[in-house]
């Protein structure tokens, strides 16, 4: 980042804000696409060498995931094919789409991402200026958790079950690159000042989560979807001691959807070990009709001499997307 020189007009302070984004092309070619019955196709890409700081993302490059449903992924979609790019659709109906590529049967995805993951601010005065103490870290959460409380100055509102909750966008976006991009005048969003979320503020203004262990499931897909890894973690622990016959199976079709893997690890070591009982259960059958991969994945848990050895490292959903996603809505996520 350049310097900070002096405003074209005088003044006695003066501040200069740099948004860092990358940019990014790809482009995916599928032939034979009319012949596919596959569940799924995927393809992901790891850009390396960008100008990421090392303190913002993990490493020196970021990968992205693209996945395409060529026939849907229930009954009542499956005229439509889709595709995903870390939780964002896009639908067309299958037949128009297969009239399109023809005679080649070949079909081309092409992706121009802009990726934003940083702003910086520096700010600077002229000599005369005061000496003044830096604030205690606690001192400065305590005032921040007050803000968020009052409301004051709040230039950005949450609604979520019907309260509308006032926010200050630059705190939003210091806490989560996703509402970083949000915030950027082109997207709905702000348009609009709403999206829906209540205890995913508080965490972030505070670090604090009090109602986690009644939100955890809630929490956790907030979490996902906004990139907050702290949060993330801390649903998932209180989750992997909640793990009961009943929902054993919901839960590990829902840490599947959101990449928790050390949940999606204990889930398979629970089925496995108390596969008896939870055969039995209405979200086993839920899981044999909907989500035949992650069966694959117990039953080898279950017929291997020690299902315990499993662990969140070999979990095949380390590289692999949620199978399934909530579409985005206009106006709010």
């Amino acid at each position: 980042m350049a310097d900070i020189v002096g405003p074209l007009r005088p003044s006695d302070s003066w501040s200069t804000t740099e948004v860092r984004s990358l940019q990014h092309s790809h482009v995916w070619t599928i032939r034979g696409f009319s012949q596919c019955e596959c569940r799924y196709l995927e393809t992901s890409v790891k850009i390396k060498e960008t100008p990421v700081p090392t303190n913002t993302l993990d490493g020196n490059h970021l990968t992205f995931r693209i996945r395409l449903h060529p026939q849907g992924n229930k009954e009542s979609n499956k005229d439509f094919s889709f595709f995903q790019l870390h939780g964002y659709f896009e639908y067309i109906r299958r037949d128009v789409l297969v009239s399109h590529i023809q005679p080649q049967d070949e079909l081309q995805l092409v992706l121009s991402l802009t990726i934003t993951f940083d702003t910086v601010t520096k700010s600077s005065q002229n000599s005369r200026q005061c000496n003044v103490p830096d604030a205690r870290p606690a001192e400065i959460a305590r005032d921040l958790e007050t803000i968020y409380k009052e409301g004051r100055l709040a230039d950005f509102t949450i609604v979520a079950s019907g309260r509308e909750l006032p926010a200050h966008q630059i705190i939003l976006s210091a806490r989560s690159p996703v509402f970083a991009a949000m915030l950027e005048p082109h997207t709905e969003e702000a348009k609009n000042s709403r999206v829906v979320m209540q205890e995913l503020l508080l965490y972030m203004y505070t670090g604090r989560s009090p109602n986690l262990s009644n939100m955890a499931l809630d929490l956790l897909a907030a979490a996902d979807r906004f990139q907050l890894p702290g949060l993330k973690e801390m649903a998932d622990q209180v989750l992997r001691t909640g793990l009961i016959v009943e929902s054993a199976c919901r839960y590990l079709v829902f840490a599947d959807m959101h990449n928790a893997r050390e949940l999606k690890a204990d889930a398979i070591k629970f089925i496995a070990q108390n596969s008896s009982s939870i055969i039995t259960t209405d979200g086993w059958t839920e899981l044999v009709k909907e989500h035949p991969v992650l069966v694959t994945e117990v039953v080898a848990a279950i017929s291997s001499n020690d299902p315990r050895s499993l662990s969140a490292s070999s979990s095949p959903s380390s590289s692999s997307e949620p199978t399934t996603k909530r579409a985005r809505l206009s106006g709010g996520v």
